[in-house]
Formats: C-alpha cells, sequence, structure tokens
C-alpha cells in the first residue's frame, strides 16, 4: 500500500515534511562589522541591532535566576545604521559560498562568466566590457539545488546549464528563460563531477556511489541512457567533443576509460599516487590532463595509453586544470595553497623548452581556511583568468600573461617585442624530484620560500627558473577585478528554549535569531567576542569564523536560558541562508508558555503571567498556511460543503479532462482563488512551484506527447485519473464524470467498489493508507469544522514576509536526496489551495484544519513535599522559626503532575493545602499576582523561581531525568 502519488510508506520511503528559509543578512563591505535587513521598503536597509554579552553566571548560588527559558541578552548603545543610496545599489544576489565552478559563454558577441556555488546558487554574468572599476552584470539566476554544486557543464551549444550537487541530483537550466530547473536524474550519493559531448547531446556525471551515468539532454528521461560501475568514487570525469571516450578519476589513484558506445570500460591509466580530482581532455579525444593530490599533473597519450610527461611544478594537493588549447599544449592549474600556474609546452620539442609561470597567487581573505583553488575558466578574447577558492566566496580575474606561442609576432614577421617574463616568476618544468634529475644542472635543488628570486649555473651565471611554484613570484600580485560575495551561513546551533538560535556567518559575526517568528533579533558585538575569546585564552589569532561550532558553544554557554524544551524543528545553513524543516513526527513535540513565545528577550521586558501554552511546531504551520485557510474558506463554504477537493469539482463541473484543466487559465475557472495574473493556469503555477519544468529547461526541444512537463504534474494526473477510473471503472481514467446524487464524488467511490468502509480514522499515519481510505479521511478534513485562522486560542499570530519561501519536500531516504513537491511563498499559498488539497501530507492538513488535538498522554512526574530544614541554610539563624512551615499530611504530600506544571502552580497547591489543614501563614502576606503566595518552593537549598517548571528542576536542579523530585516548601520571608 502507497501514498499519495506512490510515495512509499512511512518509514520505508519517503516521507513529506514543510521547510521555510529566513531571510538573508546583507553584508556591505565598508560595514563588515554589522549585518543589515531589507525593510517593508524595498529602497531601504537598516542594521540589526547590536547585542552584548550578559555578565557570566555566578558559579555557585543559592538563588536560581529569574527562571527564564529564553537566552540572556542586552541590547547595546551603538545607533542603528540605514545604509545608504551608494551602498545599496552595489546589493545584488550574490553567492553566499564559496564558488565551486566556473564556466565562459560567448553569445552573439557577448561574454558570459557562469558560476555556481555551494549554495546551490548559479549566476550568469555578462564580462564582455569590464575594466578595473567595474564588477560583471548579473544577467540572471537560478537556485536548482538545495545544496553544495560540486561541478557545471555547458550542454547544447552553451544553451544549456547542467549542474550537479551534494543533493545527489543533476539539474539542467535554460539560462536563456528563467529559473526553473529540470532534474535529469539522481545518483546514491554525492554527484561530484560533470562532463558534456557537445556534439552527442548528452552530459556524463561520477558520483561517489561509485557509478557513472549518461543523461540524454534531448528528451530529458530521468532514467539515464547507460549506467556503469567504477571501482571506486568518482571525482573527476572528462569526454571529448562526440562523446566516444569517456574519462573518471577518483580515490582509486587510477584514471579509467570508457567507450558510451560499447558500454565497457575500455583502459586504465597508472600513475598517480592519490585521488584524482580534476581532468580535462582535449576535443579530438587523443590527450588527456589530469591533475591529483598527489601534486602532479600528468599529460596522457589516450591512445597509447601511457603517460607522456608528469608535471611536478606543485608541492600541493592539485585541485584544478582548465585547458581551452585543442591539443592542451596551453593549460592552467591550480593547487590547494591558492598557486595560479600556466603552462605552454610543444608536443614535437623537449619538455625542457617549455615554460611555466606562476600567474597569481590566492589568499584567504575571510576566513583562515587553505585558498584552494576550485575552479578555473579562461577568457581567450579578453585574455584574463577567473578563479574561485573555497576560502571565499567571491572570485577574481587575473591578467593572462602570455607565453611563447601566444605572443604575437611583430610587424616585420618577427618575434614579438613584448618583454619577456621575468625570470623570478618562472618555473622549471622538470626540477629535481624524487631523484629525477633536472635538465640542467643546479647548484642547489632545495630553495626555501625566502630564496633569492633566482639561482645559478655551476659553469656561468645565467639564471634559471625556479623549481616549484612556492618559490616563484606572482606576475599579478592583484587582481583585475574581484567579484565581492555574501556572508552566508556556515553554522547554526538551536538553544534550549527550542525557541531562539544562533547562527554564525563566513565574516564572523554571531547572530542571535527567533526561529518561530522567522526573524533576526540581532548580532553580537564583535569586541565582546574578542574579549571573551581573550578571557577564554583562544590566542591573539583567534577568528571567530575559524572554527564556528567552537564559538557558537562558547557564546550559547553565556547566554543559555534555563528552558527545557524538545526539538520539534531541525536547521539547515547549507546554502548560506537558515531553513526550518518540520516534519510529522516533531509536529507536535515542543509545548512552551505563551508568556515565554512572546517575550522580547532584547528588551528583557517580562510577559505576564499566562497558563496558556503553544505548540511550536503546529503554530509556526497555522500561520505559515494562513492563506489556506482563509482560501478553503471561500472553496469549502461551511453551508454549502461536500468535501470533494476542489480540483475533482472543477473536472465535474466543466466536463473537461485532467490535462485540459490544469492548462485552463485561473479566470476560467469558477470560484477560482484570486491572483495577481488571472491569466496564469494550474500547469504553469505547478512549473514555478516545483522548479521542474521541462518545457523551459528544454525549451528548444520539443517535448513528447506522452511526456508531461514536470514530475508533479505527471504525479497529479495520475492521481486524478484513478479518481475518475475509481468512479467510473470503464472511462478507464479518461471520460468526464460527475457527482452522485448526494453531491459526492467519493460516495460514488465508494459505490461502484461496493464495500463497506471502515470508520474514518484521523489519527492514522498517512504512510500506512491505501488510496480510497487517504481519500475519505481527506473528505472527512475539507467537510468537517474548521480551525479558525490565527491568531486563535492556542495560536499566536505571526507576522511572515510575503515573500519568504515555503516548500514541501520530499525526502528519499535511498540517497538523503529533498526532492521539491510543492514550492511557493507565504503570499502564494493562498491561490496555490486547490493543488495543496491534493499536494500537502495527510498530517499537515489534519494539523491545519482538525480542531482536536492528537489524543496523546502528556509526561508526567511524581512530586514528593517535605518541609524545609532550617538547620541545612547557614546565616538565617534568626529567621528559622519564622519560616518554618508544619509538616504536610500524607494525603498532600505527594502528587502526580504533568513536568511542564509551573512550581508557583505547586506553591498555590501547598499553600492551599495548609489553609486547608487550618494553618494560617505567620504574617499579612500582600499578594501582588494571582500566582503570588506566600510560600517558597526549594530544591537543593536554592529558591525556585514562579515560572520554573518541573521540567527545569529536574534538569538544572537535580540535574536528572526519571520521573520522580523531592522538593521543600517553606513561607517566604516577608518584604522588608
Amino acid at each position: 500500500m502507497t501514498s499519495r502519488f506512490g510515495l512509499g510508506r512511512e518509514g520505508m520511503g519517503p516521507s513529506l515534511q514543510v521547510s521555510y528559509t529566513l531571510p538573508p543578512l546583507i553584508s556591505l563591505k565598508n560595514d563588515p562589522s554589522r549585518r543589515y535587513l531589507r525593510g517593508e521598503n524595498p529602497s531601504v536597509m537598516r542594521s540589526l541591532p547590536i547585542l552584548e554579552l550578559p555578565p557570566p553566571k555566578p558559579t555557585h548560588s543559592s538563588y536560581v535566576s529569574k527562571g527564564l527559558s529564553t537566552p540572556r541578552v542586552r541590547r547595546s548603545q551603538k545607533p542603528i545604521v540605514e545604509a545608504n543610496g551608494t551602498a545599496l545599489s552595489n546589493v545584488q544576489e550574490q553567492h553566499m559560498r564559496p564558488v565551486s565552478a566556473m564556466k565562459m559563454s560567448s553569445e552573439d558577441q557577448s561574454t558570459f562568466l557562469y558560476s555556481a556555488g555551494m549554495d546551490g546558487l548559479v549566476c550568469q554574468w555578462d564580462i564582455g566590457s569590464l575594466d578595473r572599476n567595474s564588477t560583471p552584470r548579473l544577467v540572471q539566476s537560478a537556485r536548482p539545488h538545495r545544496n553544495w554544486i560540486w561541478d557545471m557543464a555547458l550542454c547544447r551549444g552553451q544553451e544549456t546549464v547542467v549542474t550537479c550537487s551534494s543533493d545527489c541530483t543533476v539539474k539542467a537550466w535554460n539560462a536563456g528563460i528563467d529559473g526553473s530547473s529540470y532534474e535529469l536524474g539522481a545518483h546514491g550519493d554525492f554527484v561530484k563531477a560533470l562532463a558534456s559531448a557537445s556534439a552527442a547531446e548528452w552530459v556524463a556525471s561520477g558520483s561517489l556511489d561509485r557509478t557513472i551515468c549518461l543523461w540524454d539532454l534531448k528528451e530529458g528521461r530521468q532514467e539515464p541512457m547507460w549506467r556503469a560501475k567504477a571501482p571506486a568514487s568518482i571525482y573527476s570525469t572528462a569526454c571529448n567533443y562526440t562523446g566516444s571516450v569517456t574519462a573518471t578519476g577518483g580515490v582509486d589513484r587510477t584514471i579509467h576509460g570508457w567507450d558510451p558506445r560499447m558500454r565497457d570500460s575500455t583502459f586504465q591509466l597508472f600513475g598517480h599516487d592519490d585521488n584524482v580530482r580534476t581532468m580535462c581532455m582535449s576535443p579530438d579525444g587523443r590527450y588527456l590532463l589530469s591533475g591529483s593530490s598527489d601534486t602532479t599533473v600528468r599529460l596522457w597519450s589516450v591512445g597509447e595509453q601511457r603517460c607522456l610527461h608528469t608535471f611536478m611544478y606543485h608541492n600541493s594537493s592539485v585541485w584544478s586544470v582548465h585547458s581551452n588549447d585543442s591539443q592542451l599544449t596551453t593549460f592552467y592549474s591550480g593547487d590547494r595553497d591558492g598557486f595560479l600556474c600556466k603552462v605552454d609546452w610543444n608536443h614535437s620539442k623537449d619538455l625542457s623548452e617549455g615554460q611555466c609561470v606562476l600567474v597569481a597567487q590566492e589568499s584567504s581573505s575571510e576566513t583562515g581556511s587553505m585558498p584552494s583553488i576550485l575552479s578555473i575558466a579562461v577568457d581567450d578574447s579578453h585574455q584574463t583568468i577567473w578563479t574561485s577558492t573555497i576560502a571565499s566566496s567571491a572570485f577574481r580575474c587575473w591578467k593572462d600573461v602570455p607565453l611563447k606561442s601566444d605572443r604575437p609576432l611583430s610587424s616585420d614577421g618577427g618575434p614579438s617585442n613584448e618583454p619577456d617574463i621575468a625570470l623570478q616568476s618562472q618555473v622549471n618544468l622538470k626540477p629535481m624530484r624524487n631523484g629525477e634529475m633536472l635538465s640542467s644542472p643546479i647548484t642547489s635543488s632545495n630553495h626555501p620560500l625566502a630564496s633569492p628570486a633566482y639561482i645559478q649555473k655551476e659553469d656561468d651565471t645565467a639564471l634559471q627558473p625556479h623549481d616549484s611554484a612556492d618559490e616563484a613570484t606572482p606576475v599579478s600580485s592583484s587582481p583585475l577585478v574581484e567579484v565581492p560575495g555574501s556572508h552566508g551561513i556556515i553554522r547554526a546551533c538551536m538553544l534550549n528554549d527550542r525557541m531562539h538560535a544562533l547562527t554564525i556567518d563566513s565574516g564572523g559575526i554571531v547572530a542571535l535569531w527567533h526561529i518561530p517568528k522567522a526573524k533576526c533579533l540581532g548580532t553580537f558585538d564583535s569586541d565582546a567576542l574578542q574579549a571573551v575569546a581573550r578571557a577564554q585564552q583562544r590566542g591573539e589569532d583567534w577568528l571567530p569564523q575559524d572554527k564556528p561550532s567552537d564559538t557558537l558553544e562558547m557564546i550559547q554557554g553565556i547566554i543559555e536560558g534555563d528552558g527545557v524544551t524538545q526539538s520539534w524543528c531541525s536547521l539547515d545553513t547549507s546554502t548560506g541562508l537558515l531553513t526550518v524543516y518540520i516534519d510529522e513526527s516533531r509536529a507536535w513535540t515542543a509545548e512552551v508558555y505563551a508568556d515565554e513565545f512572546n517575550m522580547d528577550v532584547v528588551s528583557g521586558e517580562e510577559q505576564p503571567w499566562t497558563e496558556d501554552r503553544v505548540v511550536l511546531g503546529v503554530c509556526v504551520l497555522r500561520n505559515l498556511f494562513r492563506g489556506l485557510l482563509i482560501a478553503e474558506a471561500t472553496l469549502h463554504p461551511p453551508d454549502n460543503n461536500d468535501g470533494v477537493p476542489q480540483l475533482a469539482r472543477w473536472l465535474t463541473m466543466l466536463q473537461v479532462t485532467p490535462e485540459t484543466l490544469l492548462h485552463m487559465p485561473l479566470s476560467q475557472l469558477p470560484n477560482a482563488p484570486q491572483s495577481d495574473n488571472m491569466e496564469q493556469s494550474m500547469h504553469s503555477i505547478m512549473a514555478h512551484m516545483t522548479g521542474t519544468s521541462k518545457s523551459q529547461a528544454m525549451a528548444t526541444v520539443p517535448s513528447p506527447s506522452h511526456v508531461t512537463d514536470s514530475p508533479l504534474e505527471t504525479a497529479l494526473l495520475q492521481m486524478l485519473d484513478k479518481v475518475l477510473a475509481h468512479f467510473s471503472p470503464g472511462s478507464a481514467g479518461t471520460s468526464p464524470t460527475s457527482l452522485d446524487s448526494n453531491g459526492s464524488l467519493l460516495n460514488g467511490l465508494r459505490r461502484a467498489n461496493q464495500k463497506q468502509q471502515p470508520r474514518l480514522d484521523l489519527t492514522a499515519k498517512s504512510g500506512f493508507m491505501n488510496f480510497e481510505q487517504e481519500m475519505n479521511i481527506l473528505q472527512a478534513i475539507l467537510q468537517g469544522p474548521r480551525r479558525s485562522v490565527p491568531p486563535s486560542p492556542g495560536t499566536p499570530g505571526i507576522f511572515f514576509a510575503d515573500g519568504m519561501p515555503v516548500e514541501l519536500l520530499q525526502d528519499i531516504s535511498q540517497s538523503g536526496e529533498l526532492k521539491v513537491a510543492y514550492r511557493g511563498s507565504v503570499e502564494s499559498i493562498g491561490r496555490d489551495t486547490p493543488l495543496l488539497e491534493l499536494l500537502a501530507p495527510m498530517w499537515l492538513l489534519q494539523i491545519l484544519f482538525v480542531r482536536q488535538n492528537p489524543n496523546k498522554e502528556l509526561p508526567r512526574i511524581k512530586v514528593y513535599l517535605e518541609k524545609w530544614a532550617p538547620a541545612q541554610v547557614s546565616g538565617m539563624e534568626s529567621m528559622t522559626h519564622a519560616l518554618e512551615v508544619p509538616q504536610l499530611s500524607t494525603k498532600y504530600s505527594s502528587v502526580t503532575t504533568p513536568r511542564l506544571l509551573r512550581v508557583g502552580r505547586i506553591a498555590e497547591y501547598v499553600y492551599q493545602s495548609l489553609m486547608a489543614s487550618g494553618v494560617q501563614a505567620p504574617y499579612a502576606y500582600q499578594s501582588t499576582s494571582s500566582m503570588d503566595v506566600p510560600i517558597d518552593i526549594m530544591c537543593r537549598n536554592m529558591v525556585l523561581p514562579n515560572r520554573y517548571t518541573l521540567l527545569q528542576c529536574l534538569r538544572h536542579c537535580t540535574r536528572s531525568g526519571g520521573d520522580t523530585i523531592h522538593l521543600e516548601y517553606r513561607w517566604k520571608a516577608p518584604a522588608l
């Protein structure tokens, strides 16, 4: 049995969860210590409040703090700053994580650079006209992945961008149309490398699951044309223009050759001593370049299946190689230490006649991590080189260096008049290494970084190049252009109140968030962080972003409140943004008091005492989908509601097929939800809300008639056909149908099956229900009494920005992939209500509509109450008799109660029990609130605040789990 759309059994297959993404924090280059947010006016940005750290908590105390679950922070006196117009105009969509892949494209005398980042973002930049004082213009961008992009390929005449990711998928995007992408297919593990065969119109992908797959770009089938098993995880791949030769490399240190036509492995190349990280192949397939973690670049003859040359000018792992040369005679390489080298050699001459020059050296300007060069792209028309590193979300442009074969002839046909490359920037292609002799003897084989910029022969004073790149001087000391990136979030941790979270970004800024309200409360003062680090002796060169997890742990230990709440969500920072995930198993788990939920921790003002409690996950979901609740009141009014989903109703009213219905404009559908564009159809809405429109990603290829435009539409059509097939068995799911005499499509379905349906159980897990059972429950939910729109009792209203993204994600357990089943925003959910009736998981619809809460017993605790013993506290001898309270009778000395009961209620219980036994307070006590009684409740000589819960007492006072606790009581000391 499967749930809707064949999503699989609960726990054994995919499940649906809800996510929402909090707004990005904007960093300005001229103000690195602050973060900004766009306000309601998009032309204005205001900085977030600066937060100070509180004094450290006392190690020992006879009285616990105020008992608040929320974090201890206070606002700094530093003013909020409004960004000026110049700074605002320079802010555009930027990468928030390092750029892992770059490709160059030339179209109609225009040159574009594509960048793909570890934030899942792909950008197209116009670099046709650049000068030293400008940055490229961002043409458009898309976010096809929810996780790191590892590689990118330009296919189909550079019209289609294909990317692979840690989300285990390979996706295509047509940059000339819009931001929609189409999933070509998926692997069982991270997809690390791509190679495009332009003539064959397919793209190869290599994965850590030890497979290489070929994906057809013409038809876009989600099954590979060919899949082969490799001996080890694949980190790099390359192929020739026609696709007749494909090569893969990985952790087995071997390059494997494949012939897709023969569908078999054809050769193996041995020689590397470590992981083969990067490769490129000549268009004719004769030559192959490979870079390895063994610090070498090797040139291979594919036909002869042997290594022609081993280039050993790097001293650290080679992370990238690139060549635009048809015979690979000129190529570029980058290593882990940030050294960018250019090599020019000749097939017909000795290697010693070639040239190698250190073009530039990248640096780690943002973090202390190694400035490893992840990607290289070369613009021959403008003689520039573009590089990206793992140390920064920015990428840079360097001036290319013309070597021997690049230099134009002079006007008289002789050698060029351009000056030679300085010898201090040149590197010997055949240095002394591992016992191999130099092409020309030198006086020393070891030159440290502090060595002179040249060396000499034994027999004369001729200058010689250096042995390795790290000994040379870069030709360029600074880039021509730097395209800035933004500081994306790199770590997040939830505080123990489960409402607030800390994040740290790549710039070292720590921020405090209110997760249920999707709001950033402020960022912590940088000077205060440094002061704490010095106090903890973390070193003078300490940077918060160097060890982000340690930094968050340090701050958490200072500001952490006394909350004890179960987890209701998970946080993710893969894209550089803060995304919150909620699933069925945890939606009801976390419950807090409303006064703590509404408390402004920055101002520190306490909220009035209340007994109302908020279920965090449920509260968030009902506010996220507030538009759906409002739209349902129009689609299914209480006085005329049979519970039939709106799409099924339209089918019967309009007498059309499901395919026709999905392509009809909203303006032609009766009682359709209002939209800014009533001419759009359900088909176009689905194309955008899933980001998987095939007609847009593959616009240049006509789709076969039997292939729909998105996987979501395929699933929806199958479901609608199944409903109609059950109602009218002879129609095979294609003929129009009508409602039965009772006005219920599903009543007709039950009669057609001639079965007695079981009693409806709204608590059943949808994953274990068949289609018919699930549709019956859906009808009961839509037909039943509705929950009121927030704010409502138990569900405070939350203001979410209209544009905040909301997604339904399908969890593919085999690969860990999160596939988008629905993508919308807070604003678009009302418009999408007819689709969400059938797409949303049943557990979500029950939370939104069903009035009663799940019938689950709350955890309880046994409380033993004992009179306070004065001798246990020193310095209070004069008050001992005044504070003593008679022992409660056995009848009142123990009670079993929920763990979330507050201490104030226990004090009230003790006071009422004493009065019932005839005991009176020793003095006239003036109550200041309904919860203020003349009783102190104590635990281990600590007076407990009235707002403390019994669960907090277990965690922070007795420091134990269990289901019992011993508390003491005494008279409250009179106010002086």
